[in-house]
């Protein structure tokens, strides 16, 4: 008996590439001698807030005002304070 044997081919090897490395040589970002000064944003600072919580207050004060007023069909409460 004669046996047939198959020669199995194996691909060469490829070389791997080189790992990836980051280049820490590169600026990203501007010297801060090149970066312009920037104010305050606008919402950032005290005199919005106390402006819209002027603005609130002011609100509010004016709805219970409202609501709470007498009026025709409404005579408001009365409290008498009064001794036994």
């Amino acid at each position: 008996l004669m046996s047939a044997h198959k020669q199995l081919s194996v691909p060469p090897k490829k070389p791997r590439p080189p790992p990836a490395v980051a280049d820490l040589g590169k600026k990203t970002r501007p010297a801060p001698e090149q970066i312009e000064p920037v104010g305050t944003a606008w919402f950032k600072s005290w005199w919005f807030w106390s402006i819209v919580g002027g603005a609130a207050l002011a609100g509010t004060a004016l709805t219970l005002g409202v609501l709470l007023s007498p009026d025709a069909d409404n005579p408001g409460y009365w409290v008498t304070l009064t001794r036994p």
